[in-house]
């Protein structure tokens, strides 16, 4: 297998793998009710020491209803969402471990901001996270004012560290 073909299914592989822990949970499989008492979410060691609360005598408290989650409103994020910022945490570290290889192999780092972490992993793998949270930060912020962009712009990022990834291990010694 050639190597720019072995490199392309091993980026698909991670990005499909990045997906996994986000399928949905259909509604058959959530519970229809909450548990009233601390007896049936807590194990029985925890029983005695869950204080009782006395009821309330005054009205006004009567009033309020108990909190019931299925009466929340879901949040109506797509699961790619979720999905692509895995895969951008993912092709981050490969960035990183193939940048750091092809140094380590006599490269160059192209990037003048990044150029003098490229010789020091640990600052990589730092600098590398921070860029990770940062992005996912503002594509959260993005979220809230424009959908669309906000998953156009995570699948553009994606793809062109995926790219980038794809260049750094077609070097020589990689």
């Amino acid at each position: 297998m050639p190597r720019r073909t072995r490199t392309s299914a091993i980026l698909v592989l991670a990005l499909v793998a990045s997906a996994g822990p986000f399928v949905a949970v259909s509604r058959a499989q959530q519970p229809d009710s909450v548990a009233a008492t601390p007896s049936d979410t807590l194990p029985p060691l925890f029983w005695r020491l869950t204080p009782r609360v006395p009821p309330v005598p005054d009205s006004r408290f009567a009033q309020i209803a108990p909190f019931n989650p299925a009466r929340v409103p879901a949040l109506n994020r797509p699961l790619v969402l979720p999905a692509l910022y895995a895969s951008f945490a993912v092709l981050q570290v490969l960035d990183a471990r193939s940048t750091l290889g092809a140094v380590g192999a006599g490269g160059r780092e192209l990037n003048p901001v990044l150029r003098t972490t490229a010789s020091n992993a640990p600052l990589m793998y730092c600098v590398k996270a921070g860029v990770t949270v940062g992005t996912i930060y503002l594509s959260e912020r993005l979220w809230k004012k424009n959908r669309t962009a906000s998953i156009i712009m995570m699948v553009a990022i994606n793809g062109a560290y995926a790219a980038i990834v794809s260049h750094n291990t077609q070097r020589p010694g990689m």
